[in-house]
């Protein structure tokens, strides 16, 4: 991203002054060419090289800078020229890092350590070195881009800026005598950085690609490509024909590369060349008076415009596409794109001229340089504090883990945060402290808020909310307000532990029934009428097996002056709304109105002394109570007994909050409600209902943050140990588990999903006494088959291929273990014939090792989750069951295994483990409790390990051989 998105550092790239309005539009062309390719990336698929042409610009500026200044003085005044870096840069910078680390919530948890580091690496500029260790890392190389990303281009320019004029200021220690003539010395200088850094470009790129694309020294030489067009002077005398073919072919070549390339081009190595030397062309052309010419294009205002914000755009762009992803849960589209272009270039704007402008006319003298340093440790703490203080969400972890209920114990085996069994279960609770703490307990609202799928306000759309088994054949209806959403987290545990469908219909403040509810105002409520005839059109076409009713004891209805005429009114609404669905539905229960502790607890300093005498926080005027006993055949559900003790009604139950305010549960207190209501639930109606619900159950709601993060480190040992192998290496490593003089030995070996069975594989091993030797690499399937790495021929895959089988026949293990992901692409073959080639490649394969008295086990390719499920089941106000992919999905892509098993010609042990892994019709994120995955496709060690028993009799067939 060229710095100087201003006028001034686009005049200060001329040897003669003048502003340059080609550059302006180049700058304009670079950010839209690398916006639209992050909103739409099939649309550009080769936008990326936007920032290439940012690099040439640069390079030719920023080198103009240093050269007038040596030519004219002979020295460069380093002081000043990181004086005006500080003061174009910095402060728009830290604006952008400090508003992602505010806006850090949103994002799932599993992303924000990620992303904290992303902000310090951002902020001392070294964000491209911390993401190239990141990709030459397989384990990172899976993970969602983070939303300081971009900085990467920022970091090598800045990294650039520091480097190259105390570089060109090694010309002051020249003889005076070479010094005459500056332009030649400079010229060669940066000529050797080009030859060099290009070299060295080419050669990274072919092995190790990931590396090369964000490393300065592979990109030094596109810089260096705007520096020699600063330096010389020749070029500037073409006559104006040449110069506007010039610019014409520099656009075209720009526009070709941001056309044709994509995700496949080996880059930047050879292919930078294109959109590089057509920056400088179009550099090279110049202004021109011709109608016809490139100049005329380029003056044109919208790119003007957009060249001047072009460093702000290109700041904001990234982070509002990450973080509308992260809350829209999917990839914006044509409109929801546009939208975010037109977000992006308002902030843009307004950093422009409030940031930018004000800070870039900041003066000059020794004050402005002290100032201007000044600045720069501000923006850099500033940014540092602002990441430290984005870690403190995640002390909330530590919360959430002990407020999901029995979950966490004290060291005598007491649960530490009970709730509600502390009544209704006669568990004593270990001291600890309150959890959720009396602040979050504010905040501690139930899912369906979270989720924005309640009716608020006037709204009349009837909005549901669907937990536990969406195909569960008992479905299960919540219907009221607010104090019917209180429930859900309750209900929800209650729903997953028994196969229910549960759906909840609730709007704020809106009485049922045929009453006729009335604003704060005393007027009607139109929306409120409208809703409840809509919901109750929904339930009578669902006829649910069970519709539960819970509403405000203090519902706004049009009734007599009195309390006691307002409730009987409200009751009796409660009832006639019941009556007219109890022929529709299997049975009908009304839960009674929780306790209301009022203002009792408002001043109090410590909330765990707070209580309310029970006579006072719960009455016998209650509406649903009323309601229960005059609608024949229903049940009343009251939970009294489960918020508060004979005599008291405490604020805190089991050292958890039981209040969010003066009488809404928290949610975490409700989900400890779960074991008493399903009692409640099956002695009142006679329904079958489990009231084991297990720790983890109770907790999800609040839970499957910690959990998504133990998942997502959860790896097999081959990563932890080293010697899985990286995309870049050809060279084979081993770990060994169990003796080395063991009677039988194990391979196990191939690609990461090969290396996601590790822990099976070896705990077998351990049980048997058996010696373990795992050799697995990248992206690299156990075949003969060549195959590509990012669209390119996997080079070092095929080198390891042949190492390893010598290896392997030099050893004769009793049985080799091997299985593959099912996203292989052959190399020189259309996708239709890849499938076979990569069929036949393992065949080939395993014919040779039982060809050699070698027995083969072959493990079925798992299955493709439709998101990366620990950033899925970690964002915010999530439902696990929206995390699971339906099995035809997963299963969408052939797998190439399959496909040599029904080839035959070779005599293995197949095995499928995708039975144990999916249920049904679908592929859950989580199992007994646990997130399976680790991202979208490798299963958690923990998971993996879990079915050593079901592997177990196929590898033991296959050493028997």
């Amino acid at each position: 991203m060229s710095v100087g998105s201003n006028h001034g550092d686009v005049a200060s790239g001329l040897a003669g002054g003048g502003f340059r309005l080609e550059i302006q539009a180049l700058r304009a062309i670079a950010v839209l060419a690398v916006l639209v390719f992050h909103i739409w990336p099939a649309a550009l698929p080769g936008g990326y090289v936007g920032v290439d042409v940012f690099f040439v610009i640069s390079g030719y500026l920023i080198t103009g800078i240093l050269f007038r200044q040596f030519d004219a003085t002979g020295r460069i005044q380093v002081g000043t020229f990181y004086v005006r870096r500080i003061r174009r840069l910095l402060p728009a910078a830290a604006v952008v890092l400090i508003a992602v680390a505010f806006l850090l919530p949103l994002l799932p948890a599993t992303r924000w350590e990620e992303t904290v580091s992303g902000i310090v690496a951002s902020t001392l500029y070294v964000q491209n070195w911390w993401l190239g260790a990141q990709a030459v890392d397989y384990l990172a190389a899976e993970s969602a881009p983070s939303a300081v990303m971009h900085f990467w281009s920022l970091s090598v320019e800045e990294q650039y800026y520091i480097a190259w004029p105390l570089l060109l200021m090694l010309l002051g220690l020249l003889p005076a005598a070479v010094k005459r003539r500056p332009g030649r010395i400079f010229a060669a200088m940066v000529l050797l950085v080009v030859v060099a850094s290009l070299a060295y470009s080419i050669w990274l790129t072919s092995t190790n690609p990931a590396l090369a694309y964000f490393s300065t020294l592979t990109r030094a030489w596109e810089l260096g490509v705007g520096g020699l067009l600063a330096v010389t002077t020749r070029w500037k005398t073409l006559p104006q024909a040449i110069r506007d073919a010039l610019a014409w072919c520099g656009l075209a070549m720009i526009a070709f590369a941001v056309v044709r390339f994509d995700e496949t081009t080996p880059f930047p190595g050879y292919a930078a060349a294109l959109p590089v030397l057509g920056t400088a062309l179009v550099i090279m052309g110049r202004d021109s008076p011709r109608r016809f010419s490139a100049y005329t294009l380029l003056r044109a205002r919208v790119l003007q415009y957009l060249g001047d914000i072009s460093y702000s755009l290109y700041l904001w762009h990234w982070p509002v596409i990450v973080f509308y992803a992260a809350v829209a849960g999917r990839s914006p589209g044509l409109v929801d794109g546009i939208a975010l272009l037109v977000v992006s270039c308002a902030l843009a704007h307004q950093t422009k001229v409030l940031v930018e402008d004000r800070f870039r006319d900041a003066g000059c003298g020794p004050s402005a340089s002290l100032r201007a340093f000044g600045l720069a440790a501000l923006c850099i703490l500033a940014c540092l504090a602002a990441a430290w203080a984005a870690t403190r969400p995640w002390d909330t972890s530590r919360e959430d883990a002990l407020a999901g209920g029995i979950a966490a114990s004290s060291p005598d085996d007491r649960p530490t945060h009970p709730g509600a069994l502390v009544l209704t279960d006669n568990i004593v609770a270990a001291p600890a402290e309150i959890l959720p703490s009396p602040e979050n307990a504010k905040k501690d609202f139930p899912a369906p808020y979270l989720q924005r799928c309640m009716a608020r306000g006037s709204s009349s759309k009837v909005e549901v909310c669907t937990y536990g088994n969406p195909h569960g054949e008992m479905h299960v209806v919540l219907a009221g307000d607010t104090y019917a959403a209180q429930w859900q987290p309750a209900l929800e545990s209650i729903a997953a532990a028994n196969g229910w469908r549960l759906d909840v219909v609730v709007k704020t403040g809106c009485a049922l029934g045929d009453a006729t509810p009335v604003d704060s105002d005393g007027n009607p409520s139109a929306g409120c009428q409208t809703w409840r005839d809509a919901a109750s059109e929904r339930i009578r076409e669902w006829k649910p097996d069970l519709l539960l009713i819970a509403q405000s004891p203090s519902s706004r209805v049009s009734a007599g002056g009195s309390r006691n005429e307002r409730v009987t009114a409200l009751a009796g609404s409660m009832a006639t709304f019941a009556n007219r669905l109890a022929i529709y539905t299997g049975s009908v229960a009304f839960l009674r109105g929780t306790p209301n502790l009022g203002r009792a607890c408002a001043e109090v300093d410590d909330i765990g002394k707070c209580e309310l005498p029970r006579s006072k926080a719960l009455t016998d005027t209650d509406p649903a109570l009323l309601a229960s006993r005059n609608v024949a055949g229903a049940h009343l559900l009251d939970l009294s007994d489960a918020l508060c003790l004979p005599e008291q009604c405490g604020a805190v139950v089991g050292n958890v909050p039981v209040y969010r305010n003066s009488g809404h549960l928290t949610a975490t207190y409700s989900r400890t409600l779960a074991p008493a209501l399903a009692r409640a639930v099956a002695e009142s109606t006679g329904i079958q209902v489990t009231s084991d619900i297990s720790s983890v159950e109770q907790s999800s709601g609040l839970d499957l943050a910690r959990l998504a993060l133990q998942a997502k480190s959860d790896n097999p040992d081959v990563y932890t140990k080293g010697c899985h192998v990286a995309q870049a290496s050809a060279e084979p490593k081993f770990c060994r588990y169990g003796p080395e003089d063991a009677k039988v030995k194990l391979v196990l070996t191939g690609d990461s999903h090969a290396g996601h069975w590790e822990p099976a594989v070896q705990e077998i091993a351990k049980r048997n006494g058996w010696a373990l030797y795992t050799f697995t690499k990248s992206a690299c399937a156990f075949s003969d088959a060549n195959v590509t790495s990012g669209g390119r021929e996997y080079k070092t895959c095929a080198e390891w291929n042949r190492k390893l089988m010598a290896i392997i026949l030099d050893m004769r293990p009793d049985a080799v273990v091997t299985s593959q992901s099912r996203a292989h692409i052959a190399f020189g073959v259309d996708r239709g014939e890849s499938k076979r080639m990569l069929a036949r490649g393992l065949v080939s394969r395993w014919r040779t090792l039982r060809d050699n008295d070698i027995g083969v086990v072959v493990i079925g390719g798992t299955p493709w989750m439709a998101k990366d499920v620990p950033d899925c089941v970690s964002a915010p106000g999530v439902r696990a069951s929206s995390c699971d992919t339906p099995l035809e999905r997963a299963l969408r892509s052939p797998d190439p295994i399959l496909l040599a098993i029904k080839e035959g010609g070779a005599d293995v042990e197949f095995v499928s483990m995708n039975e144990h892994i999916c249920e049904g019709e679908s592929c859950p994120a989580l199992r007994d409790g646990q997130v399976i995955w680790r991202d979208r496709h490798h299963l958690t060690a923990t998971f993996s390990r879990s079915l050593a028993p079901h592997l177990e009799p196929v590898i033991k067939r296959a050493v028997e051989h």
